[in-house]
């Protein structure tokens, strides 16, 4: 880094990679400007975050509670901690900003129907966001930890998945579409549901339609009901269109 520009560091404080090492501190451990942890992520992403404080003091930290579904969105609120924070902006006021932001641009959206919960990330996708949205959907809990009992206990709902291709993959993307299947195949999910080409050729052991249209007339005429769905696709699908339906 050029000299003079100051570094702005963020971390997960469970996760030692985020700790460097600098020769020139003797080896002494450098910790993150902010470091932070999930709560829990039911249904949406709960954490707390910490400015550098390796002791762990349960009093440094300040809880949020965000709108955001998806555990991965944990490095995506710690930068916006820490860049408030090099911009002087109060904790409070930081917290407060986190917690009233409401996704409404099809990503990382909880959106509930008449019939389903929906997570809603289809603005856009590639195989890193994907695997982590398939990874995360697969511990999904509708219900927070503080619901009664009685919700607690109830049989979880059905899960399903509706994906929609990775654009502009190159020569890999079959490949890329094939490892994604795999993982997808191994999570357990009730329901897999492909749009597009590429999708569509790697996957045609699964229910596969070419374009979001077709998807649509399948949905109008097979309703799903009472499930958990994951909707994540790129924007070129436009699996947005098919939100009415579920």
């Amino acid at each position: 880094m050029a000299e003079g520009i100051e570094k702005i560091t963020y971390g997960n404080m469970r996760d030692e990679t985020a700790w460097e090492t600098e020769a020139e501190d003797n080896g002494d451990r450098q910790y993150p400007s902010v470091m932070g942890e999930i709560i829990h992520n039911r249904p949406v992403l709960s954490f707390r975050w910490q400015q550098q404080n390796p002791s762990g003091d349960p009093a440094g930290f300040h809880p949020v509670k965000t709108h955001l579904a998806g555990d991965y969105n944990l490095y995506n609120v710690l930068a916006a901690v820490a860049a408030g924070l090099h911009f002087g902006i109060p904790p409070e006021q930081i917290n407060d900003a986190i917690s009233s932001y409401e996704p409404a641009n099809n990503r990382s959206q909880l959106k509930k129907t008449a019939d389903n919960t929906l997570i809603i990330d289809a603005y856009n996708a590639n195989p890193s966001s994907m695997r982590a949205a398939l990874e995360n959907f697969t511990s999904f809990r509708n219900s927070p930890p503080d619901a009664p009992s009685r919700a607690k206990n109830r049989t979880p709902r059905p899960k399903a998945v509706i994906l929609g291709d990775m654009l502009e993959l190159g020569r890999k993307s079959r490949e890329l579409h094939e490892e994604i299947l795999s993982l997808a195949d191994g999570c357990g999910f009730d329901k897999i549901l492909l749009c597009g080409e590429r999708f569509s050729a790697a996957g045609q052991q699964y229910t596969c339609f070419k374009t979001v249209d077709e998807l649509n007339e399948y949905l109008k005429a097979n309703p799903l009901k009472g499930y958990e769905i994951l909707i994540k696709g790129s924007h070129g699908i436009h699996l947005e269109k098919i939100i009415g339906n579920l």
